[in-house]
Parts: C-alpha cells; sequence; structure tokens
C-alpha cells in the first residue's frame, strides 16, 4: 500500500521537479495494525507500535536493483532484521528516514504480513519490499 504521503512525493520528484530521497529504509512495526492511506512519517510509529527490538542500528537499507517492467526489488540484497529477544512482527514499512522510531521523512510503503510472524531470541528475519506499479487501461 502506497499512502498519500507516498504517492505526493513520487508525483513531486516525477513532474514537478521536487527534491529525491538517496536512500529508502525498511522498518517493522509490532502492533496489530492495518496500513491505510493517511498514514504518515510522523504517524505511522505509534499508530502502528514500531518494531525497535533488532539488532541493527537503525532501519535496515532497501538496495534494490534494476528498474525494469515497472518494477524493482531487494532480491538481490533482502534485508535483514536480528532479534535478540521474541517478538511479534505484524508488517513492514519503507522510509526515508534511517533512525528506528522516527517521525520525520516520508513513508512511501506501509504492508501488514499476511500473518504474524513469531520471532524468537537468536532469529533473522528476512524482508524482501518489491515496489512496483500498474498500467491501468
Amino acid at each position: 500500500m502506497v499512502p498519500i504521503e507516498g504517492l505526493n512525493h513520487m508525483i513531486s520528484v516525477t513532474l514537478k521537479n521536487g527534491t529525491p530521497v538517496p536512500q529508502w529504509y525498511i522498518g517493522l512495526f509490532e502492533g496489530d495494525y492495518t496500513p491505510d492511506p493517511s498514514v504518515t512519517a510522523a504517524t505511522l510509529p505509534a499508530l502502528a507500535t514500531e518494531c525497535t527490538a533488532y539488532s541493527e542500528t537503525t532501519r535496515v537499507p532497501l538496495v534494490t536493483g534494476a528498474v525494469s517492467g515497472g518494477a524493482t526489488s531487494n532480491a538481490n540484497d533482502i534485508a535483514e532484521f536480528t532479534f535478540p529477544v521474541a517478538k511479534t512482527v505484524y508488517g513492514a514499512f519503507i522510509a526515508s528516514a534511517p533512525a528506528k522510531g522516527a517521525t520525520s521523512g516520508i513513508v512511501l510503503s506501509a504492508v501488514r504480513f499476511p500473518s504474524p510472524r513469531v520471532m524468537g531470541a537468536g532469529s533473522v528475519l528476512r524482508v524482501f519490499a518489491g515496489p512496483a506499479g500498474a498500467s491501468l487501461s
């Protein structure tokens, strides 16, 4: 799901000479939350209860490959989150700010997993992110 904030950013960069984001980051949320189009970087950490209980010092950088067919993904560099303690994770998001819990920047996408991921202490969660667009006829 791309919230209005993400759509505004894409349109601004593409059509209005807006400022591109040089690096995007993947974050996680542990709240029983379903993202909706009104979510923003300012509201997501509290609404979704951002998960910060992983070993990496910041949100994990999103490293994507070439754009082709209206899509790109991190298939060659899957984001990994290491959990030192047990935690249940409900979803993930892509944001422009690297700091865990940051309320600044832009949320480009937010997705609830089909089912919660129960992570044991010492486990690793690998997150595939594959932003794709669709041309409607």
